[in-house]
């Protein structure tokens, strides 16, 4: 009878000692689980914020339409789980977390100056903009208030399409687009020719629902930008 009462008295202090040494390490589990949690679903969010700039890029290169609202919800199906839609729809969602800017952008040459100035004398000195870069469409799709392009924001009056005036593309100094090469050396995002044109895509993405472990893990949000 002692002997199966100190057998008995054994296990109790193992289950004893395992409930403690859970109790320890739980914590620490918990931290490990919430961590790979926030970082999958980081690396999710942002392969799909890369897919769905891409998309938007091939679409437009395919001349489709983006600024019609059946177009932007064919996009919006793609970008599930960025929060970029009215809840229960395919609606892009103004106040929402997230947002695709869609940006033409020419090199304003001979061509270009001829389309937006009548008469044009093929003097450069008479076409304000030649040379320069300047903004010749842009499309917002979704949260386009807390979000800018890196680009630059024209300033004339754009058409249903998105699309600036052949004659402010010309002429009007404040639809320059900043960042791109003046010389093929220079630094900057893109080098073009006189009269060439590339379409860029920039995404922007809010994750700070994912900030569940913020004193030591903060996600940051997305940033995406594609050109064409």
């Amino acid at each position: 009878m002692r002997k199966l009462q100190r057998r008995k008295t054994g296990r109790f202090d193992e289950r004893g000692s395992v409930i403690l040494e859970f109790g320890i390490i739980a914590p620490f589990l918990m931290l490990m689980l919430a961590g790979s949690f926030t970082l999958g679903m980081s690396v999710n969010r942002s392969i799909q914020a890369s897919n769905v700039n891409r998309n938007a890029i091939v679409l437009m290169t395919r001349k489709v339409d983006l600024s019609k609202s059946e177009n932007q919800k064919m996009l919006i199906r793609s970008a599930a789980g960025l929060k970029m839609n009215i809840a229960g729809t395919y609606t892009p969602d103004p106040s929402g977390s997230g947002v695709v800017i869609l940006t033409k952008v020419i090199r304003v040459g001979p061509v270009a100056c001829a389309l937006g100035i009548s008469g044009w004398n093929g003097n450069s000195a008479t076409c304000p903009n030649y040379g320069e870069y300047a903004i010749a469409q842009r499309i917002g799709i979704g949260n386009t208030t807390r979000w800018g392009s890196a680009l630059g924001i024209p300033s004339s009056a754009l058409s249903t399409d998105g699309s600036v005036p052949d004659a402010d593309i010309a002429n009007v100094s404040t639809d320059r687009a900043t960042g791109f090469k003046k010389l093929i050396t220079d630094a900057g995002f893109l080098y073009l020719d006189n009269d060439s044109y590339a379409y860029v895509g920039e995404l922007f993405a809010d994750m700070t629902d994912l900030n569940i472990m913020s004193k030591w893990l903060k996600v940051p949000n997305i940033m995406v930008r594609n050109f064409s």
